[in-house]
């Protein structure tokens, strides 16, 4: 039995190790549900027909469509500011220093304690956005900072004797290598971020608004935990769908 596994293709074997840690994870809920309690933690015999159920209704759709928008802009500004700073944080010490508290604060402030201040002071819908944004910010920011500070001081003396000036440096030396760093911390980061965005939209505990952590603390509310895995399985597909197109995207560009 082990040699035919063996003998199969690699991307077989992919394919039928993922089917076993799925069924894995089906038994092992399967367990959990009868063991513990069917009602807080439903059977997945009930909730996978209800995640199907669920794509009948124009609900689910603008829930999905409404943590999602929250993500990417988040992600993005999150990308955009990190990059930047990143890059000058890497040519210039002083201003890394200056940077230190602010990014060792964001970092070590837990995400409940940021979420209960922002949905006090901004915009329930908003909240989510500026939470994620501040979560995973400090991840894109020191990865493009490591990226830099790993280029060889070589390639920069490389780089002055064929009379590149600083920008042409930064553009052309530092940001090339920094971005693999970049781009493994923004998979961490979408990841990350789509927790995070869930986990505010739940604290924020606003029916008015749409999001998928908005229907589970709904669904809560309801008693109905059926529909609370419901909504959590839709969180949990779109991280593996950001997941892997990130993964092949980074892929891609080492290749290239």
């Amino acid at each position: 039995m082990k040699k035919r596994i063996l003998s199969l293709k690699p991307n077989l074997r992919i394919i039928l190790f993922l089917l076993l840690g799925f069924l894995f994870l089906f038994i092992l809920w399967q367990i959990l549900s009868l063991t513990i309690n069917a009602y807080i933690i439903p059977s997945p015999i009930k909730v996978i027909p209800a995640y199907i159920s669920s794509f009948a209704f124009i609900a689910t759709y603008e829930a999905i469509l409404a943590t999602i928008t929250r993500l990417v802009i988040s992600v993005l500004f999150a990308c955009i500011l990190g990059l930047i700073l990143g890059l000058i944080s890497g040519s210039y010490a002083d201003f890394h220093r200056f940077l230190m508290p602010l990014i060792s604060a964001l970092r070590s402030v837990p995400t409940a304690v940021i979420i209960l201040i922002s949905i006090s002071i901004i915009k329930i819908s908003f909240s989510p956005i500026i939470v994620s944004f501040l979560i995973t910010f400090p991840l894109i920011y020191e990865a493009t900072y490591s990226g830099v500070k790993s280029i060889d001081q070589d390639l920069y003396d490389a780089m002055r004797l064929e009379g590149e000036n600083h920008w042409q440096t930064l553009l052309r030396v530092k940001l090339p290598i920094a971005m693999p760093y970049v781009l493994l911390s923004i998979i961490q980061a979408v990841g990350l971020g789509m927790k995070v965005t869930i986990m505010s939209e739940v604290l924020s505990g606003n029916n008015r608004s749409s999001g998928l952590g908005f229907s589970i603390a709904q669904a809560y509310y309801d008693a109905d935990f059926i529909k609370i895995f419901v909504f959590a399985l839709h969180a949990i597909v779109i991280s593996i769908i950001f997941d892997l197109v990130a993964t092949n995207f980074r892929k891609k560009s080492q290749f290239k």
